[in-house]
Formats: C-alpha cells, structure tokens, sequence
C-alpha cells in the first residue's frame, strides 16, 4: 500500500473522536484508495470473530454502537486510520503517555481490532508456537474487555492501547505462570549492568497467577532457557516498591517473588490502585477502595492515614 501525506487534517478529527491530548504530528498519512476502503480491507468482523469476541453480547452491546458510528464518519476513519498505524510501530510504544481521552468508549477497540492481520503475521515472524498464539488471542480478548469486565466501564481504556500494542507486534509470550515481553532499555532502566538501547525482558505477573514460589522457580527457568541467559530480566510492578514489603507476611507469595530482584529505581505510580483494588478512575476515593483481602484492607488502612505506595523497578539476581 502507498501512503500519501494529508495536510488538511487539524485538530478537529481528534475532538470528535473525544481526545485531549495526542502527539502534534500524529496525523501524517493517508490510504492510496481512501480511509473506508482501508477500513473494508481491515475485515473487522473477521478480526472479532478470531479474537472470540463476536459472541460476547455485552462486549458487542458495546462496540457496536462506536463501530457503525466510524464507519458513516470520515473524519473518525481518519483518527483510527492515523492511530493505528502509531499503534503498531513498537518503536513509538514509550509516547503512549502523550494521549488523553475524556470519553469512555469502543472506538480504542476499533483501532485495535485494525491490527488483527498484523498481529497475526508477526506472530508467524517469531515462530509462535499454537500455545503462544493461544495465549496471545486470549490476552488480546482480556485486553479488550479488561475495562467492562474489571472496572465496570462502557469500553475500554486508552492504557489498554499500550499493553494491545505490545501484543500486535508479538512482544510478548507466557511462559508458566508469568509472562515475558522482549524490549530496548530506556532509561528508567539504566544500572551497572544495563544500557539506554539493550535488549531487555520485562517479567509481568498476570492477575490471578499461580503465584507459588514452585511455579515463579519454573517460570523464570524456562525463561532463561528461551531468551538465554546473557539478556538481563527486569521488573516494573507495585509488588516490588519498598512500602509494600510492610504490609506482606514473610510466608506470602509476594514475599518470595520480591527476593528475585535488586531494586534499581522507585517510579511515582498509582498502579496499586489497578491492580491491587481493581480501580481505574482518577484520584479514587480511598474510602471507596475494597477490602475484600487482607492486603486490600491493611494497605487502604494505610494509605488513609497518609502512607503512599510506589512503583519499583527491579533486576533479576539469580
């Protein structure tokens, strides 16, 4: 396909599609035959149907709506047009945090579901065996719903464009029970034994893992057998920041997954709030948090007499 530069576009097309915040020179390209023929050729309903999300009503109730809505709108065909193409470029995945939206909706999954070719033909690019695909289509499935079925939103979240990117260009596999992403260091992950522009391993700890100390041991020895051991494995989670380790017993699984890593920076986060309480809404009321857990209920105790928890970033030791 060619791609012609598109000077008429401005800041209306992005408005309408709900952004306040994106790149200032996100829009530069457009289709040889035109933003609804490149939409035809993107076979949407094939893509909902590898995913398995044609026969998930609620998620179909949702996306619908969003889906007719680009396709009678040239200027939202442009947006996902635009977008998708900055989505499935890996290179630009760390300029995620230029791109605020002030709507809750599908159309992020449209953009996504654009990519479904792509994903397909960088999974055959890497070799992916049926397992890792499986995985992938599962992930991608998770990733679409996570904001309805997690947060109880009517769509899906713009972080949920970062973590689907990761999956369009095949960076990531599960290996047991955690999963691995392959990436350049920047510089957050910068220490005596990494480098701006190293390859790296992200380690991520899926929600609901078996997170035994037996299956995080077989889960980073079969990650050293795949990537090799000369490739440093790092972590970024709110399992690792200092204020945590205050509040966990010495028996628990968070423990011994924390004795992996030397930390090598803490990050200002409010991840926990995520992950830890399934709360995606800005500057939550920490009354409202659950306690459905021990955890939950002895770090909200915490954070209401002023305590903050923080991301950290850590290196493998072992």
């Amino acid at each position: 396909m060619i791609f012609m530069y598109n000077n008429t576009m401005n800041e209306e097309y992005f408005n309408i599609a709900g952004f306040t915040k994106y790149p200032t020179n996100i829009f530069y390209l457009e289709p040889e035959n035109g933003y609804s023929q490149w939409l035809r050729e993107c076979r949407i309903p094939d893509a909902l149907a590898y995913y398995g999300l044609d026969y998930d009503t609620q998620f179909m109730k949702l996306f619908n709506p969003v889906y007719q809505s680009v396709l009678k709108s040239c200027k939202l065909q442009a947006v996902v047009y635009n977008i998708s193409n900055y989505l499935f470029d890996s290179s630009l995945s760390p300029l995620w945090n230029k791109f605020e939206r002030n709507v809750v909706d599908m159309l992020p999954a449209v953009i996504i579901l654009c990519g479904w070719q792509r994903h397909i033909e960088n999974m055959g690019k890497k070799k992916f065996d049926t397992t890792q695909i499986e995985f992938n289509k599962q992930e991608m499935r998770n990733t679409l719903t996570k904001g309805m079925r997690v947060y109880g939103k009517s769509g899906m979240l713009m972080s949920g464009m970062i973590w689907a990117s990761i999956l369009l260009n095949a960076n990531l596999v599960k290996l047991g029970c955690l999963q691995y992403e392959m990436k350049k260091a920047n510089n957050q992950y910068v220490c005596d034994k990494i480098s701006v522009g190293d390859m790296v391993v992200a380690i991520h700890i899926p929600n609901r893992a078996l997170f035994t100390p037996d299956a995080v041991e077989k889960s980073i020895t079969m990650a050293k057998k795949y990537f090799g051991d000369k490739v440093s494995f790092i972590c970024n989670s709110w399992l690792l920041g200092e204020q945590l380790g205050n509040y966990i017993k010495d028996d628990s699984n968070i423990f011994n997954f924390r004795q992996y890593f030397s930390i090598i920076q803490t990050e200002d986060s409010e991840s926990i709030y995520n992950f830890l309480f399934n709360n995606a809404d800005d500057n939550p009321n920490i009354s409202d948090l659950s306690e459905e857990t021990s955890l939950q209920k002895s770090v909200k105790k915490a954070m209401l007499s002023g305590v903050c928890f923080y991301d950290a970033i850590g290196i493998l030791k072992f």
